[in-house]
Formats: structure tokens, C-alpha cells, sequence
């Protein structure tokens, strides 16, 4: 069976795979594997924090959790629900990477930037987050910007605090007046697809 084709073998692979037939999965993604495969080489860039043959076994492992919630029943139907399973797979791994990468610290729900190694079709919505971080940071009063800024360049509280010509406990509560007002801001105004907050 050819993985491209739009035929009534497929459909009956999908439909015995939802009921829960395991050799009819296993059929339906050794037909499927090359195809995944080339499509994980695209998906993956130069620096990516996993392999191929991993993006594509993880790829297949979720997509075998979901077989019997799918309403896809043709080979392009299931081919853009494996892409979107396959993305969602490979963005999980490059925020995990990242946030390996950065002071545990800034690794928490309230951190405001993603990783810098994007997926370029990531790269616009990368820049759009940058610039609504920006603006936010903008509207936060002068010494909650200063000392926000100076946390973010991984300063001590109290080297903020002696920054600032205050005390080390008015420099943790600058820092964390300016998180909770961030907060406030980004559910104020509208990201670029109309969504509040985050």
C-alpha cells in the first residue's frame, strides 16, 4: 500500500487501529515511516536537542495514544494530524532543552522568553512575544524596569539593591512587584492571534 494513497485498505487500517488492532496500527506506520522519517529531517534543524529516529519513534508512540480519538480517515488527514503531533513533539524538546540551559530560576511559569534555537516557521511568533515582552516591560514604573532588568541579567538582589540604593529585601520586592505586574499587563492587551494573556 502506498502511503500517499487515498484508498479503502487505509481506511480500514485506521478504522481496525481505532478499535484497538495493533497489527492493523503497526501496518498503518510501517506504511507511514518513511514518509515520517523525511518529514522529521524537515522538522529538525542543524541544532536540535533530539535525533531523527527519536522525533519519529516519539512522533509514531503519541499518535499510537491517540489512534482512537482520530476522525482522520484518508492518507492526507492522518499525514497533517502526524505533522501536528510530530511539531507539538519536536517544540517540547527544544523548551526542555532550553530551559536546561537557563537558571532554574527563569524556568518557571513565569518565564516571559522561549528558546533561541527556533524552528524558523516558530521565528515570527519568537519576534512577536519579543516585542509584547518589550512593551510590557515599557509600562512598568522606572525602578521596577530597572530592577527587572537587572534580574534577568542574572544580578544578585543585593547588586541590584546597591544598583538601585536600596536594601536587598526592597530589590526582592521590586523584582517580584515587576513579575506580578507583568502578569497584569499581558492579560491586559491581546497577543497577535486576539488570545489575552498566555
Amino acid at each position: 500500500m502506498s502511503a500517499g494513497a487515498k484508498d479503502p485498505e487505509l481506511a480500514n487500517l485506521i478504522l481496525a487501529a481505532r478499535q484497538g488492532d495493533g497489527t492493523a496500527l503497526n501496518r498503518l506506520l510501517r506504511s507511514l515511516w518513511p514518509w515520517l522519517r523525511r518529514k522529521a529531517e524537515f522538522v529538525l534543524g542543524r541544532k536540535a536537542p533530539l535525533g531523527i529516529s527519536s522525533l519519529t519513534q516519539e512522533t509514531a508512540l503519541r499518535f499510537s495514544r491517540s489512534i482512537e480519538k482520530t476522525h482522520a480517515m484518508d492518507s492526507p488527514s492522518v499525514k497533517a494530524l502526524l505533522h501536528r503531533i510530530m511539531r507539538n513533539t519536536a517544540l517540547d524538546a527544544y523548551r526542555a532543552s532550553a530551559c536546561e540551559k537557563r537558571d532554574a530560576r527563569l524556568c518557571s511559569d513565569d518565564d516571559l522568553s522561549s528558546a533561541t534555537e527556533l524552528q524558523p516557521e516558530r521565528e515570527l511568533l519568537y519576534k512577536e512575544q519579543t516585542i509584547r515582552v518589550a512593551e510590557a516591560i515599557s509600562r512598568l514604573p522606572p525602578r521596577q524596569q530597572k530592577a527587572l532588568m537587572l534580574y534577568l541579567d542574572e544580578r544578585t538582589f543585593d547588586e541590584i539593591a546597591e544598583e538601585l540604593d536600596c536594601s536587598g529585601t526592597a530589590a526582592q520586592m521590586l523584582v517580584q512587584r515587576a513579575k506580578s505586574e507583568l502578569r497584569t499587563l499581558f492579560e491586559e492587551f491581546p497577543d497577535s492571534s486576539g488570545n489575552h494573556g498566555r
